[in-house]
């Protein structure tokens, strides 16, 4: 389940931007008009209701710019679902190590699980329109498709690239790691501080290292037959990040001032990072995962090692396993669920202008990662 990934394709391609099949709604979506659709574009009636929301996705992506008439798919449904990469990539395209796919649904609601609908009835409709309100961006009632956005896995070493900055520079590299994770942390980053929690659930009992389980449930240490903490802080430099002083920014500005080299770029990039600190995830569905009681995702987008995966890929593996085992809820499944509404004209521009500075943000947070990692490849 957690072994080395291969070489992913562009961050939104066709393949990965299609509609999951949701379970019939209770009542039928207002019916809406079909809009006038770019030459060479065929429509292709399949589901009256969903067809009619993909034409006026379309619409809305033609006036974007990213539906044209050279578009020679011959059918309506794969014209708009590549031009909705291309949108999507206009934000979120082009990193090499923050990648997502994209899957489209009827609505926000089957788009987590048919049993959230329940939630009406649980919770009254107020509360249950504000919840998607907030989470999604959307009022539940409006005729509406989801998107969800999905991690796409890859496998990043950082040790060497860690030391070697620290040898052009002391704290440097250690500030630069510091800075991929915090802002990497809402896009599936897993990294060590994941890594460390995972292992205290896998072997140490939620506990930080194998003495403490000993004394918290009474068990004799000599018993103990899994991974110690002195073996993961080998692999993992947890303590040593925690006890990171981070460069200042009068510091860094002297760094960035030396022109080319890496400690240059790093230094510049971290004071880029820095001007966006205030800047938080678009994506609020920690909110909706709290709501429904789902354990956090253990499918990783990035998932960081030090200069060896394959402790890493233990740990996963333990963890993995043991929530499967213990069966006691559902697992996240996406970074991201946005809800957007097909007869608002403005939609698709006001979520860019929304998306523009957390992209930003993670944008420098993937070149910062450029800096100090390698791919991981068996």
């Amino acid at each position: 389940m957690w072994r080395s990934t291969a070489a992913i394709a562009p961050a939104f391609d066709s393949a990965q931007c299609g509609p999951t099949r949701a379970a019939p709604r209770r009542t039928a979506p207002p019916a809406l008009s079909l809009p006038d659709l770019p030459r060479g574009v065929a429509f292709r009636c399949v589901e009256p209701g969903t067809e009619a929301k993909i034409a006026s996705l379309g619409l809305m992506l033609a006036r974007c710019g990213v539906l044209k008439s050279t578009d020679d798919h011959g059918d309506l449904y794969g014209a708009v679902m590549d031009a909705l990469g291309r949108w999507l990539d206009l934000s979120w395209g082009g990193m090499g190590w923050f990648r997502f796919s994209c899957h489209v649904g009827d609505d926000v609601v089957t788009a987590c699980d048919e049993e959230a609908s329940n939630l009406l009835t649980q919770w009254g409709e107020e509360r249950f329109n504000r919840l998607f309100a907030s989470v999604a961006g959307i009022d539940p009632r409006v005729p509406h498709l989801s998107l969800k956005l999905v991690a796409k896995r890859k496998d990043v070493m950082v040790g060497d690239g860690v030391e070697r900055l620290e040898r052009e520079f002391t704290g440097l590299g250690w500030t630069v790691l510091a800075e991929i994770c915090d802002a990497g942390s809402a896009y599936e980053l897993f990294d060590f501080g994941w890594a460390e929690y995972a292992a205290g659930e896998a072997f140490w009992g939620g506990c930080e290292s194998e003495i403490e389980w000993s004394e918290e449930w009474g068990e004799p240490l000599s018993d103990y037959q899994g991974m110690t903490r002195a073996q993961f802080d080998v692999f993992a430099p947890c303590k040593r990040l925690r006890a990171t002083r981070k460069l200042t920014r009068d510091t860094l500005r002297e760094l960035a001032s030396r022109g080319e080299g890496a400690a240059a770029r790093a230094a510049s990039l971290v004071l880029e990072i820095r001007r966006l600190k205030a800047v938080s995830s678009p994506f609020h569905i920690d909110e909706l995962t709290a709501e429904l009681d789902w354990h956090p995702s253990w499918d990783p987008g990035v998932l960081m090692g030090w200069k060896n995966m394959q402790p890493i890929f233990e740990i996963g593996d333990a963890h993995g396993n043991q929530m499967m085992q213990a069966g006691d809820g559902r697992m996240c499944d996406c970074v991201g669920l946005i809800g957007l509404p097909v007869q608002d004209r403005t939609s698709l521009r006001r979520l860019q202008m929304m998306w523009k500075l957390p992209a930003r943000k993670l944008r420098l947070a993937d070149a910062l990662l450029s800096e100090i990692g390698v791919e991981w490849r068996q």
